[in-house]
Order: structure tokens, then sequence, then C-alpha cells
């Protein structure tokens, strides 16, 4: 690794916090142990109404590599957009409140992004369960990495290179370290008032560049089974995955590469359309559902192969979506789920 110093590469970390008291400590006692020493650590309190901006100040006292950003909250894209303007390092990570990350992930993220002169690394993320404190099984593709076979690694690539896999790619703004010039300089923001804004910002940046690497270690650790994500949001605002879509689908239909990728990008869209759906109940549901409904009449399944999108594992929900009545569609599921039960 060529000579680093604190004026040609200090790492920001941002973190964005909106009310993390119960996870905040261990996410930034993580940061500020990095064996890697210069960074600056961008604590983004965006309207923070529990302990978490005692818990703040705790740590800035301690540590003179902390600057806080105190702002009224205006959610996760403003917080993280606030905390990327400020930032003066030369490259640029983002930490969520509620995650935390292994004593050298910073380290060798750095190393990787030098060494093979990239504009973004990749890191694979262990899933730990809050319920059981513990790390769940190695092998789950998204965040593991394991789905890129290992003639990916010890390099630099293009994203033309997984085109194939376009839509399995982790679009996390975490678990990540970027060229801080580069990043700035792509004009890419998180879409302000916005949720599922990682998806905005992941595919209008990977498409600005040709220099991406990968590092599988698993140094990022991200919670799984807290009442965060959508289940922090209004329910209304599960209808901002449907103007994610339209956005994602205009950005996409600008690359010369479109028409190859049009049928796993709308299996994307329908699949990322009805996840949301087992959050919902009630008349939030129910409007989501014909909403979707309207949506999914609106595919002209013509212009694409029915055939593989009859493969896919959400295909008999799509189906009852397109076809049904919102209360048919909810006797089929609880029917389903008793039948799973019964098989268990």
């Amino acid at each position: 690794m060529v000579s680093v110093t604190r004026e040609t590469h200090t790492v920001s970390v941002i973190v964005p916090i909106y009310n993390a008291e119960k996870f905040l400590d261990k996410c930034l006692h993580s940061i500020v142990t990095q064996s890697y020493p210069y960074l600056e650590i961008i604590c983004v309190n965006d309207g923070s109404t529990d302990e978490s901006s005692v818990i703040i100040e705790k740590y800035r006292k301690r540590d003179s590599r902390i600057v806080v950003i105190n702002q009224e909250n205006k959610g996760l894209s403003a917080a993280r957009n606030a905390g990327t303007d400020k930032a003066s390092g030369n490259y640029i990570t983002y930490v969520d409140a509620d995650d935390f990350i292994e004593v050298n992930m910073i380290e060798v993220m750095l190393k990787n992004i030098i060494t093979y002169d990239t504009d973004i690394v990749f890191e694979a993320v262990w899933p730990y369960d809050d319920l059981t404190k513990t790390r769940l099984p190695k092998e789950v593709p998204y965040l593991t990495l394991s789905w890129i076979d290992s003639t990916f690694d010890n390099r630099a690539f293009s994203y033309t290179e997984l085109i194939d896999k376009l839509f399995i790619l982790p679009v996390m703004a975490w678990a990540k370290l970027y060229n801080a010039e580069f990043l700035k300089k792509s004009g890419v923001r998180f879409p302000d008032g916005l949720i599922y804004e990682d998806n905005i910002f992941f595919f209008e940046l990977l498409f600005k560049t040709n220099r991406i690497s990968i590092d599988r270690r698993q140094l990022y650790n991200t919670r799984l089974n807290v009442p965060s994500s959508i289940m922090n949001h209004p329910k209304e605002r599960v209808f901002d995955m449907i103007e994610i879509m339209d956005r994602l689908e205009a950005l996409l239909k600008k690359q010369p590469f479109y028409e190859s990728i049009k049928l796993y990008f709308l299996l994307y869209r329908i699949n990322s359309l009805i996840r949301p759906l087992k959050f919902l109940g009630g008349k939030t549901e129910r409007k989501y559902f014909y909403k979707l409904q309207e949506e999914f009449l609106s595919i002209d399944l013509l212009y694409y192969n029915e055939a593989i999108l009859a493969q896919k594992p959400f295909y008999k929900i799509y189906c009852e979506i397109r076809n049904y009545s919102y209360y048919r569609y909810k006797i089929n599921r609880i029917v389903d789920n008793l039948k799973e039960r019964l098989r268990l």
C-alpha cells in the first residue's frame, strides 16, 4: 500500500441518526476504534427526540475527529446529503446508526480502493440477528457477494461485466467506500423526501463509473429484526416505491443496453413493488393493493417473455393482484398461510 497521510487519505464516515439510542453507542464505538486513524466522523442528527443527541455529544467530547450536524427531521436522504456536503475527506463511507463495523473495515477498503484505483469498493456484509444477538449463517448471496465469481477478485472491473446480474447487485449505500472526488463530481444525490432512496442513488452512481472492486471479508454488520427501515415510516410512504421504480426505469431507458435487460428490470420492479405489502394492513394496504393492480394491468405482457416471469416465486401473488379483488387476495393469503403452517 502506498504511504498514506491525513492530508491525502482521510476517510469521511457519515452516520445519519434518527432516534437510534438503542444501537448508537455500539455503532459509534465501532467507528472510533477503527485500526485506520485518519477519519472524519460526521454524525448527522436528523431531529432525534430520544437520547441520541446525548450519546453523540459524549463521543464528540472524547474524539476530536467527530463533527456533528444537527438538523430538523428531514429523512435519511437529506441526512446523508448533508453529511456528504460537509465531508472534507478524500474518501467517503456511510454507516447506518443501527449497524456496526469490524475494527479493520475502513483500513481494508482503503487498501483495496488504492491498490486497484477504483471509484467504489463493495464490502461483503454479515447479517446480524438483533433478536438472538448472533451473526446469521454466512451464505446470504446478496450480502456476501458470493454470486460474484472469483474472476472478479483482486482487480478493477466495470458494471458492464455484470449486466446479467445487474438487479441482484447490493444497492445499499453502506458497506461501500467511495472516492470522494468521483462521488461529488458525479452530482448524484439521495432523493430528498423519498424512502427506498438507495435504488436511485446506487444505479445513477454505478452508471458513471467503470472502476469497481470488491472485498469479501464481511466487515460490515447489518442488523436484522429491528423496527427500522419501512417500519419507522408512516405506512403511506410505501407509495414512494412506485415513484422510485418509475425514476429507475427512466434512468435505465437512457442506457444503451436497456433492451437486453428490460425483462430483468420488470422482474425487479414487480418484486420490489410487492414486497412492502407484508408490512401493511387496513386501508393503506387496500389502497396500495389497488395502486399495484393499476400498475400491473398497465404492463404489456406481449412486450416481455411471460414464461420467465411465471418461474418467479412472486408470480402467484402478481397474478392475484392483477386479476382479483383485494378481498379475494386477502382470503388467498390467509389460506396459503394456513397451508404453510400445516406443512410445518
